[in-house]
């Protein structure tokens, strides 16, 4: 009864078969019902075997190089932007950077076009671009959280303001700016597709995609969102685990809950 009780806490034995309960309730409910337009279960296990006939793995390998390549730059780029606003005078720029969050990379397209020297270039422009202003915001909110009295207990140390920002402000919140990247890769990791679909060039997931919804492929288009899902938390994962093994001390007052 503790399943339909709120607040109560069960056995991870027992959330693994719970979830592979769910999981198997809605693929039976999925392949009894599914209706003409949306493919089966077993229509899309064809699909599967549709896409990687048709070179599928090479796309995957053009995206997943793309993603890990405008990651690592958004991850520079903010984190640079963050850290300076510890001194007055970039501060307003960062606030800046947190409003870009509302303008749609689609509308600025010709300008990055006019930068690219080609389309791989053009496509890490805008997936840097659309992933650098969550990524500024998020780690801003956390420095301005940042209690005073952590500033103050590093002063005690005798230690100079520099030294204060790398203790407290980079050091100290390491674990949290992993957090904040791990977020924003699914973010950039959802645009992707659209990013490949606006440069077709090089190919892609997205390009891929855009082919096969052409051709009303449903199977094969219901295939790659479901690789794409389940490539998106295995690196979701990965990333989490990195986390705890880096900075394995902000997670045992969670392992203790």
């Amino acid at each position: 009864m503790d399943l339909f009780m709120p607040n109560r806490s069960i056995l991870k034995r027992s959330t693994m078969f719970l979830v592979l309960g769910q999981v198997l309730f809605v693929l039976f409910f999925w392949q009894s019902f599914a209706n003409a337009l949306i493919p089966k279960p077993t229509d899309i296990l064809d699909g599967f075997v549709s896409i990687w006939e048709k070179s599928f793995v090479e796309e995957v390998k053009v995206s997943f190089i793309l993603v890990i390549e405008a990651m690592l730059i958004t991850t520079a780029v903010a984190l640079i932007i963050t850290y300076a606003t510890v001194m007055p005078f970039f501060r307003p720029f960062g606030k800046f950077i947190t409003k870009a969050r509302f303008l749609g990379i689609t509308g600025f397209s010709f300008i990055f076009t006019l930068w690219a020297s080609g389309p791989h270039e053009f496509k890490l422009m805008l997936l840097t671009f659309g992933m650098s202003s969550y990524y500024v915001t998020s780690m801003l909110a956390i420095v301005e959280n940042i209690p005073k009295s952590d500033y103050d207990y590093a002063r005690t140390l005798r230690m100079s303001e520099w030294c204060v920002v790398y203790e407290v402000v980079i050091r100290g919140r390491l674990s949290e700016s992993i957090e904040v990247a791990q977020q924003i890769f699914a973010i950039g990791w959802m645009m992707l597709p659209t990013v490949e679909g606006l440069s077709r060039g090089e190919g892609g997931i997205g390009k891929f995609m855009l082919d096969s919804n052409k051709h009303f492929l449903l199977s094969e288009i219901f295939a790659i969102q479901i690789f794409i899902f389940v490539v998106g938390m295995g690196i979701d994962y990965f990333i989490g685990f990195t986390n705890r093994l880096i900075c394995p001390y902000a997670f045992i007052s969670l392992e203790r809950n």
